[in-house]
């Protein structure tokens, strides 16, 4: 017999999430369940792929992003704008840092 379950809402201080937005089919969406599982006052820690600040490798990153999702890529795409989907999920970023020129950054996260 299978089990069903369900996460309870606003259950979590403390969520981190690494390298996940890549590979959902919705960030906005993903980001906004993260959300709903946040108690008053809690954070989400995100380190994930972004779009290169360097415009040269973001370039690079929008003509490939589609071939090495599909090929080896394991579905990521990897040249998204993680910023804007932070903001369009209802989340704010206190804190953002950029690693190998903008290709990861991390995120720490609250309500807004």
């Amino acid at each position: 017999m299978a089990t069903s379950w369900r996460l309870a809402v606003a259950q979590y201080d403390f969520i981190v999430s690494t390298f996940t937005l890549c590979v959902v089919p919705s960030p906005t969406v993903a980001l906004s369940n993260l959300t709903a599982l946040l108690k008053p006052g809690g954070r989400i820690l995100l380190f994930e792929n972004s779009r290169s600040s360097n415009p040269l490798l973001a370039s690079y990153q929008d003509a490939t992003a589609g071939a090495a999702s599909d090929f080896g890529g394991k579905g990521c795409v990897y040249n998204q704008d993680v910023s804007g989907n932070i903001k369009k999920s209802g989340l704010k970023v206190l804190e953002e840092r950029k690693y190998a020129a903008g290709l990861f950054r991390s995120y720490v996260c609250d309500r807004e």
